[in-house]
């Protein structure tokens, strides 16, 4: 997901500091904990078994967009 955030937006690998290389790896090693800090939730949408709505796919998708994207402002 965060991979395909970060396509979406257009980012190049080639223009990523140490900081946002480091905030990276700390959203793919510790997604809750990352998302709780960065944006103050404790509901980071996931898949728990079949999801029973595409809204949620989509939520997913929309949260993690906007964890890179407050990651490359940085």
């Amino acid at each position: 997901m965060f991979i395909a955030g970060a396509v979406e937006l257009g980012i190049l690998l080639e223009e990523l500091s140490e900081e946002q290389w480091n905030l990276t790896g700390e959203f793919i090693r510790s997604y809750r904990k990352f998302f709780k800090e960065l944006l103050g939730g404790d509901n980071y949408p996931e898949q728990k078994g079949l999801w029973g709505r595409k809204s949620w796919q989509f939520k997913q998708c929309d949260t993690t967009v906007e964890i890179v994207i407050n990651i490359f402002k940085k």
